[in-house]
């Protein structure tokens, strides 16, 4: 049984959680802005230097169903799957899983982003 943190540490656990992962993680409000991001995400997602935190998801991922996803996930309590062909200086693809949250007392939507671009690529290969 996982002991439940303080509401003074939940940031410091959701940063510890977030930086653990080699996936790209978002967390986003109902308003489809960033609260948080961990390492992974920026390097796929943030332009030049930017961070992502504050930024609005379709700015920078501009595929209605993954801000469509994270709107559900924050207001209707669903959770979803999708495939992303990102294009940026890299193609890459992911799949994502896109669950709701709860921090700090507030609903959120939180981005598992799974880079498959290898995969994908030696599937394509054995073909």
């Amino acid at each position: 049984m996982l002991s439940q943190a303080r509401p003074t540490d939940s940031q410091d656990v959701l940063t510890s959680l977030l930086e653990a992962t080699r996936e790209g993680v978002l967390v986003v409000d109902d308003d489809l802005s960033v609260f948080a991001a961990n390492l992974a995400a920026e390097r796929a997602f943030a332009k030049s230097d930017l961070q992502l935190t504050g930024q609005y998801v379709p700015d920078f991922i501009n595929l209605v169903e993954i801000a469509t996803a994270f709107q559900a996930a924050c207001c209707e309590d669903k959770t979803a799957d999708i495939h992303l062909e990102y294009k940026s200086r890299v193609s890459r693809e992911y799949d994502v899983h896109i669950a709701p949250i709860e921090l700090g007392g507030r609903r959120r939507a939180i981005g598992f982003f799974y880079d498959v671009t290898q995969v994908q690529r030696l599937e394509t290969i054995r073909q």
